[in-house]
């Protein structure tokens, strides 16, 4: 069950079920709402795809409302933990998850060329996670378990370093601000964060599964 946010600071930002075009117009870019995934999306390397995704407003409230949150976790993943917190502790899990299956679902499914329609009825693990210097600054290379992972770059400016590394691809993805990457999880795509130096770098990841 999600918790809501007593005093959200930018309320806006939760009213997708009561006016969806609305909410989508306002936070949502039109290269993501043309659907026209030949025409707007990357492959920046080996079957990691980009897309302009969210608006720099809906990046700045997100932060926002983590921020005064501040219900950052530290040892959810046993392996390879990160400085998180799950949408749902936001109130944004079933909003974020509607938009995957909207849009970022059936992206990735027609770029990776999947057939069945699995593709586009996953199920998310989605959260939002933060790195600096002070706390947790990067990430050792690891895999996902996923079948495909997508990231929001949130902000772009406030921090140094930082970035995404595939040693197999040997290339590095920082990404733009609204921005959403897909690629696959696991066994291809081994991938790390880079070290932020100075400043606070934020990201929506989310882990997405085929529901057996």
């Amino acid at each position: 069950m999600e918790n809501k946010l007593k005093n959200p600071i930018h309320p806006e930002l939760f009213t997708y079920w009561s006016n969806k075009e609305e909410w989508k117009q306002k936070f949502l870019r039109p290269e993501l709402l043309s659907k026209k995934w030949d025409l707007y999306a990357t492959e920046e390397l080996t079957n990691v795809y980009t897309i302009p995704a969210f608006t720099d407003e809906f990046c700045d409230f997100i932060i926002d409302e983590a921020e005064s949150c501040n219900c950052w976790t530290v040892d959810r993943h046993e392996h390879y933990p990160t400085t998180d917190m799950v949408l749902q502790t936001l109130g944004f899990h079933s909003i974020y998850e509607s938009i995957l299956r909207e849009y970022v679902w059936p992206m990735a499914k027609h770029l990776f060329k999947l057939e069945e329609d699995e593709w586009v009825n996953m199920s998310s693990e989605n959260f939002l996670a933060r790195y600096h210097p002070y706390a947790q600054y990067h990430l050792a290379l690891h895999h996902d378990m996923s079948d495909i992972t997508s990231v929001v770059t949130l902000n772009t400016e406030d921090f140094e370093g930082g970035g995404t590394y595939f040693p197999n691809q040997q290339t590095k993805l920082k990404g733009k601000k609204g921005e959403i990457s897909v690629h696959p999880g696991q066994i291809t795509h081994r991938h790390g964060g880079l070290p932020v130096l100075s400043g606070q770098r934020y990201i929506i990841v989310s882990f997405c599964q085929v529901m057996k």
